[in-house]
């Protein structure tokens, strides 16, 4: 059985053509791409951020900077049998977004840019050596939001610089979570801990705090803090109502403006119990494991 491929359209053809050089571009590997519906787009390598127009066929170059890091990497570690384990993470897609004017918001590990399509090398908004940018969000009225390890960030795209709204999220700001036990790796990427509407209305979850604000009013304000919570996913709608979930809880709110008209929990379950060695042991309540004695430890609700 033999099965073989054919077009009748060349490598040129309109259908499907390269718009890079001949030979591509030297010394790159480009690790993210976004576009929007008319077809500009922002291409990014670890340290290279190029634009474009795929209806035109265009494609040029715009920051190259090789102390820039545009990759989100970890490196976690955990001892099993007396041997230590390493892993390494790319965490890509949470740190570019791109709007319908050609607009877009891009960060690398430590600063974080906006700038057009259609214009030149993109504007430095904010930089700060200690931060680790985990995610942006932008809208189509050039709003921005944008969260690092610790702070949360907001502003406009023709703004010349960001502003700090909120600091020292308890937990931290993460768009990914590893968990390591006995040996066995558990990673969870593409966590969305931040919303943003048409309106500049956002919502963003740290791991145990939820804030809500607005850009036009350049306000944040932690609406809920419990350190036994660990939230994984917030949305918000053009009217301001927003849905959080933690592991195991939903919660809403309404957003009046900049300020919140209600914050609730909609649905609670009893704490989880889980013992750290035999993960299949759950309960309710505290205890010890009844196959090896540990102290069973509360999760995150």
């Amino acid at each position: 059985f033999a099965l073989s491929l054919s077009s009748s359209a060349g490598a040129d053809s309109p259908e499907f053509q390269q718009i890079s050089p001949a030979g591509g571009f030297d010394g790159i590997q480009f690790e993210h791409l976004a576009m929007n519906a008319g077809g500009k787009f922002v291409a990014v390598s670890r340290s290279q951020v190029y634009v474009g127009d795929a209806t035109a066929g265009t494609v040029r170059k715009v920051l190259d900077n090789s102390h820039l890091g545009f990759v989100l990497e970890d490196l976690s570690s955990q001892t099993s049998q007396n041997q230590s384990h390493r892993l390494t993470l790319d965490i890509l897609g949470t740190r570019l977004a791109i709007n319908a004017a050609g607009d877009y918001v891009i960060a690398s590990n430590t600063t974080l840019f906006a700038g057009n399509v259609d214009t030149g090398e993109p504007r430095k908004m904010y930089e700060n050596p200690d931060a680790t940018f985990q995610q942006v969000a932008l809208n189509d009225a050039g709003h921005f939001v944008a969260l690092t390890g610790r702070k949360l960030l907001a502003g406009k795209v023709q703004a010349s610089a960001a502003a700090q709204l909120a600091e020292d999220a308890p937990g931290g700001f993460l768009a990914y979570s590893v968990d390591g036990v006995n040996g066995d790796w558990g990673v969870e990427v593409g966590e969305s801990h931040l919303a943003l509407n048409g309106t500049g209305q956002f919502v963003a979850t740290s791991a145990h705090a939820v804030y809500a604000g607005s850009v036009p009013a350049a306000s944040a304000r932690k609406l809920f803090e419990d350190s036994h919570t660990g939230f994984r996913h917030v949305a918000i709608s053009e009217a301001g109502v927003f849905t959080v979930v933690s592991v195991r809880n939903v919660y809403r709110g309404v957003l009046a403006g900049s300020k919140v008209a209600s914050f609730d929990a909609l649905h609670a379950m009893k704490a989880l119990y889980r013992c750290p060695m035999d993960r299949e042991v759950t309960s309710d309540k505290p205890g010890k494991c009844p196959k090896c004695g540990m102290t069973l430890e509360l999760q995150h609700s």
